[in-house]
């Protein structure tokens, strides 16, 4: 049709959602990486000045493709289903994603909002399958790095930081896929190993967030950090359980029209504050022109003493007001009170 195009896919397009290949893991493109880096390593080890070296890995990522070998390592009747398979209760319409990233790829363009669709068992335990074995060949991509690393003898002077950019439901709230505030999706993969540590192996449950790894890897690595940014060095805790540390953490994510099931058809802003105990979100009407919120519209919050996996919104109970007022107020607050608490706090110098 002249003068519009449709998109396949929305503008994303994956193909088929899983796939088995029978191939070596160098065939495909995290193997690849993963050979590259490792011959990346042997040109420059022996450089005089030090080397940073940054991979990224696609897996696990939609479309679900790994090597055989991977995908022979799980049953798929013998992996669990998630057991909290609905929406939470009381969520607010705008609190959960049309899925429109699993209808990118060709077999599930029947997916619909987790409001009325909930996925097929043979498809779900499909999918699950994939990122499993996709997990595990990105497992063992990492695992030759690091054997490289001690092959050349370079465990002793080298950093190492293991993350991932988002988490992803595997049916969690009866969805899948990122794209809400949920700790499901916010919440990722952290490991660093750093030369020097006392720990080595060990968990810390503190709270941190992606803007302190810059700090943290200045830090490690003796280098002046900019005093603007948001962010700051977690090293103490890869030694300490016991440091005094950050009282919350933030995030924000926009909920365009038309991806929720709202009837009014707006723009919506929900911006997150996680504490050890709570989860609150505030939704604000959003205007895209001045980029500013409007007016609050809704609230969710969550016990994740008590409710870890965040299936009831207790924001809307009367009993709960003084909690709500006194985290809402804490997250308009925002990070700058939380970091100056921190670095004021002599516990922390």
């Amino acid at each position: 049709m002249a003068g519009h195009t449709k998109r396949y896919g929305n503008g994303w397009a994956y193909g088929r959602s899983v796939e088995v290949a029978d191939c070596p893991d160098d065939s495909l493109y995290d193997g690849a990486q993963t050979s590259l880096a490792i011959q990346t390593i042997n040109r420059i080890k022996n450089k005089k000045k030090p080397f940073f070296l940054a991979l990224g890995y696609f897996r696990p990522h939609l479309p679900f493709v790994a090597p055989k070998k991977y995908w022979d390592l799980y049953d798929p009747m013998q992996i669990p289903m998630a057991d909290n398979n609905f929406i939470p209760f009381n969520a607010p319409s705008m609190a959960m994603y049309n899925q429109r990233e699993m209808t990118a790829c060709y077999d599930l363009e029947y997916v619909k909002h987790p409001a009325y669709f909930r996925m097929p068992e043979k498809e779900a335990r499909m999918l699950k399958h994939g990122y499993y074995a996709s997990v595990s060949y990105v497992d063992a991509c990492i695992g030759r790095l690091v054997d490289e690393l001690e092959k050349q003898k370079l465990m002793d002077n080298t950093i190492i930081v293991l993350w991932g950019d988002h988490g992803w439901k595997l049916g969690e709230h009866n969805a899948w896929g990122k794209q809400t505030n949920y700790l499901n999706d916010t919440r990722v993969p952290l490991i660093v190993y750093a030369p020097g540590m006392k720990n080595p192996g060990s968990k810390n449950n503190e709270l941190v967030e992606m803007v302190d790894l810059y700090p943290t890897l200045c830090d490690l690595a003796g280098i002046e950090t900019p005093a603007y940014l948001q962010g700051i060095s977690f090293k103490k805790l890869l030694n300490e359980n016991s440091v005094e540390w950050k009282g919350a953490v933030f995030s924000q994510f926009l909920r365009p029209a038309g991806e929720g099931i709202d009837l009014n058809k707006k723009n919506y802003m929900g911006y997150s504050m996680v504490t050890k105990s709570y989860h609150l979100i505030e939704w604000y009407y959003w205007d895209k022109v001045t980029q500013k919120p409007v007016e609050l519209v809704a609230r969710e919050l969550y016990n994740l003493t008590s409710d870890p996996k965040e299936n009831f919104n207790i924001a809307v109970y009367p009993e709960n007001k003084d909690i709500l007022e006194k985290l809402s107020e804490q997250r308009k607050k925002g990070w700058k009170e939380v970091k100056n608490k921190l670095i004021t706090n002599k516990s922390y110098q």
